[in-house]
């Protein structure tokens, strides 16, 4: 059975495994190697300590019988109106089972019970879930390239109107 909710730091082990795994599954092929080498499990972990214990972003994690199998973050900024989802990853072995959709549901809901009307994120350009983004009514609005580890990387802004 599928649950979505928010996490707790009993989650950090598996946001960290599921975060990395995500990682090879999404971006082999399409970002540099070395850096796909360099997202390590100890390394997500430390992240994710920091990013719930500071509370400042919101975390719903996907668990399917006991075992989270995907999650999503993101920042409401109710002073500037608006959300940004930093990331929505589901094990690849659990594509295509409305997982994803719910995470988002789960998002777009938290936003809109605190008013914000207004929700935008950042994708790899080359990443071929661009298109969910697009079936969910993401409007373009823009590209940049960003540098990491040595390899320029390329993402596109999407918006999202929530009203």
């Amino acid at each position: 059975m599928l649950k979505i909710r928010q996490a707790k730091t009993e989650d950090i082990s598996s946001l960290a495994r599921v975060h990395v795994q995500s990682w090879h599954e999404t971006y082999t092929g399409l970002m540099p190697q070395h850096v796909l080498d360099g997202i390590t499990v100890e390394a997500r972990e430390a992240q994710w300590q920091r990013t719930l214990s500071s509370q400042r972003m919101q975390v719903f994690v996907a668990e399917l019988n006991g075992e989270v199998v995907g999650f999503t973050s993101f920042t409401a900024r109710d002073s500037e109106d608006f959300g940004e989802l930093s990331t929505l990853y589901v094990l690849k072995a659990h594509h295509r089972q409305e997982i994803g959709v719910k995470l988002w549901d789960a998002v777009l809901g938290f936003l809109k019970t605190h008013n914000i009307k207004k929700l935008v994120l950042w994708v790899l350009e080359s990443n071929p879930t661009r298109g969910f983004y697009e079936h969910l009514g993401g409007i373009f609005l823009e590209q940049k390239t960003e540098t990491i580890q040595d390899a320029d990387i390329v993402e596109v802004r999407y918006s999202f109107d929530l009203n």
